[in-house]
């Protein structure tokens, strides 16, 4: 290719066009979104009353148990994917091969796995409590212990999400076209041959096969305690 030729590809009208185009296609991308984009909006409006009322109710009582911290926990977790990661969600689905904007990538992921992973030890928790509570005739957790598991729960997802944060970033995406890409939220480009996305989806691979594993099995415990109480008369069936 000679020099006319680069110039003329490289023209302020070639690019003005492929800009265009770009836009098209993401506009008829989002397109396909738009009741995601909707329903999203939906849970933004729900997420942020319940949550800000959950935290109002359990905040202002007098007498808290070890339960009411981990409902403020979990709800305080959720008021912030609601504030901070659904929007920037909803901005990534608009512009899903336009979303140049690192920054705001690099916070959506950040919050998403925080909020995510410390929300799913605390639930860990919660089923815990509620064994002792059902298995072990009323043996609950300390408050002193319940706010130290509530900072542990927040710690680790923020080891988590720092992982998260690094690996996340602009993501080259091919539209389909020879010579034009647009840009994703995901695994940053720079991340490409690492060891970095391995670490963090394998973690929260971890994450996945513990849950799958530790609820069906303490619950499963909770149940066959019951029926087996029930069994001896210990606990009266409810009245139909």
């Amino acid at each position: 290719m000679n020099n006319s030729e680069i110039s003329s590809t490289n023209s302020p009208a070639n690019i003005t066009n492929s800009k265009e185009l770009l836009r098209t296609l993401n506009d008829k991308l989002a397109l396909r979104y738009l009741p995601v984009i909707i329903y999203m909006f939906v849970l933004i409006f729900t997420g942020l009353f319940g949550n800000v009322l959950v935290i109002i109710v359990y905040v202002r009582k007098k007498t808290k148990s070890s339960l009411d911290f981990f409902i403020i926990n979990l709800a305080a977790l959720d008021l912030l994917t609601v504030v901070i990661g659904m929007p920037t969600e909803i901005a990534d689905l608009r512009y899903p091969i336009m979303f140049n904007a690192p920054i705001a990538c690099k916070a959506l992921r950040t919050v998403e796995s925080l909020s995510i992973n410390s929300s799913i030890v605390t639930l860990m928790v919660v089923a815990i409590d509620r064994h002792n509570r059902i298995c072990r005739y009323g043996k609950q957790m300390t408050i002193q212990n319940t706010k130290r598991i509530c900072i542990i729960a927040i710690a680790v997802g923020i080891v988590t999400c720092l992982t998260g944060s690094h690996c996340s970033g602009m993501k080259t995406k091919d539209v389909g076209i020879p010579g034009m890409f647009g840009v994703d939220c995901s695994t940053d480009d720079s991340m490409k041959g690492t060891i970095y996305p391995l670490l963090y989806y394998g973690l929260l691979f971890l994450y996945f096969v513990v849950c799958v594993v530790f609820f069906p099995v303490i619950y499963t415990k909770i149940i066959l305690f019951i029926r087996n109480q029930r069994k001896k008369g210990n606990i009266s069936k409810p009245n139909s």
